[in-house]
């Protein structure tokens, strides 16, 4: 066999030859013969691809979004990495998700946070303020749920869903965007994962914890074993101890595992505390709990 000594692979060798080895041996030629064209179609898609998600390529082709793709897929430098995406070793998609990971990371935790902050401010039972106190130089607001408002007045109020207040609990007030002041619970999530927010918490308090002419809404969750009549035997000691049956809906497990929640209409803390140990009564009921909306 003769050779010469300026010969080079032909691309159609790729489907010619029998052994994968020769086939990588063949790509790798081209993959290097064509680095060069491969690293500047490679920007072009990776560039295309980040306009693409709204974003502008010179905001990451750069600094530390670079550096981190570079050892996050082991290349050396840039125009290596340009040209895997040219060769089609790797996806424009890929290294783009990879570029702007941070920045995606630092928006889905500031759209939880919004998601967090909208909860507190939405979604909630209004009130109204009915008069106003003002023993000495305090002001002071009632609502006509009976809360009093320390240190305000001419508030729009709002009881919150989330955690459902009711009287006899530890309340506060949390001062709203332009709604007002919202009330919850002092053990709400929504409030104590917050520390940041101190400064928008107000002091308040029930006017009377035990009586009350009004009915709040709170909501249990209901665990137990599924057997007959199980639900027939709930509903009955909770018509017994309210009038207001607002809402009820259940699953049951592959275990024969009943959870069951409840909205019921109470007029204050000790009545739902009431309700629950009745619950807690009933035969193969195992734990009754308070949820947060």
């Amino acid at each position: 066999m003769l050779t010469a000594s300026n010969s080079k692979p032909s691309r159609d060798w790729i489907n010619q030859v029998f052994t994968s080895r020769a086939r990588n041996k063949i790509r790798r030629y081209f993959k290097q013969a064509d680095k060069g064209e491969n690293a500047q179609k490679g920007r072009d898609m990776l560039e295309h691809q980040l306009m693409e998600m709204g974003l502008h390529p010179n905001d990451f082709l750069t600094g530390a979004p670079m550096k981190n793709a570079l050892d996050r897929f082991n290349f050396n430098t840039e125009d290596e990495l340009m040209s895997a995406i040219g060769y089609g070793e790797l996806t424009a998609q890929v290294v783009a998700n990879r570029l702007t990971e941070q920045q995606r990371h630092e928006q889905e935790e500031h759209k939880q946070r919004e998601r967090e902050r909208e909860i507190l401010e939405s979604n909630q039972k209004v009130t109204t303020v009915t008069k106003e106190r003002k023993p000495g130089n305090v002001k002071q607001s009632v609502t006509d749920d009976g809360i009093i408002i320390e240190g305000v007045d001419n508030l729009l109020v709002h009881l919150a869903k989330c955690c459902s207040p009711v009287p006899g609990d530890e309340i506060v007030g949390y001062v709203t965007k332009g709604r007002g002041v919202t009330i919850h619970r002092a053990d709400c999530p929504n409030i104590t994962a917050h520390p940041e927010e101190a400064n928008r918490l107000l002091e308040v308090h029930w006017q009377n914890k035990v009586d009350q002419n009004q009915s709040f809404n709170a909501d249990l969750e209901i665990y137990g074993y599924n057997r007959n009549g199980l639900l027939n035997d709930v509903l009955q000691v909770l018509n017994a101890q309210t009038k207001n049956l607002n809402n009820i809906n259940g699953r049951v497990d592959h275990d024969k595992m009943a959870d069951i929640h409840v909205t019921v209409g109470i007029n204050n803390l000790a009545h739902l505390e009431r309700i629950m140990e009745a619950i807690k009564n009933v035969p193969d009921i195992y734990e009754v709990k308070r949820t947060n909306g």
